[in-house]
């Protein structure tokens, strides 16, 4: 990107500094957060699956973006939905969200941070939590 002022932008606000796999490649030009695929579907062509903010009833409670997993090349998938438990209908919303037993692979919320996430909630406010503290209802989004 190019700002008007000529001087290139950095990336460096898209990654967070403590990851340790560094971005190579064309993923320099991705990041190492995630986003929460029932708040930010992806939609590359077609924007009928877009969730509007208003329609979230409890948008100081639900995650939009997080920290993610990184494949090699020091990115993050899309959306978390290989978080562990994401895809099952029957959760409880107030069931806890089990961290992943590796950080391997992508698609779902990493720990890095102490064993703690950075989030961003869809009412722009930020937050972390522990492994165990996070519940499905901060994944889960009423509509």
């Amino acid at each position: 990107m190019q700002p008007t002022s000529g001087k290139p932008l950095s990336s460096d606000v898209f990654f967070c500094p403590t990851e340790e796999v560094p971005a190579t490649g064309d993923h320099v030009k991705r990041t190492n957060y995630i986003a929460n695929p029932s708040v930010m579907p992806e939609r590359k062509n077609e924007f009928s699956g877009r969730v509007k903010v208003q329609r979230i009833q409890r948008p100081s409670q639900v995650i939009a973006v997080s920290d993610g997993t990184v494949h090699a090349g020091g990115a993050s998938d899309w959306g978390f939905y290989n978080q562990t438990g994401f895809s099952k209908t029957s959760v409880s919303l107030a069931e806890t969200v089990v961290p992943n037993e590796t950080d391997a692979g992508t698609s779902r919320i990493s720990w890095r941070h102490n064993r703690r996430t950075q989030v961003v909630f869809v009412d722009g406010h930020a937050g972390s939590f522990a492994e165990g503290e996070m519940r499905y209802r901060h994944l889960t989004p009423s509509y």
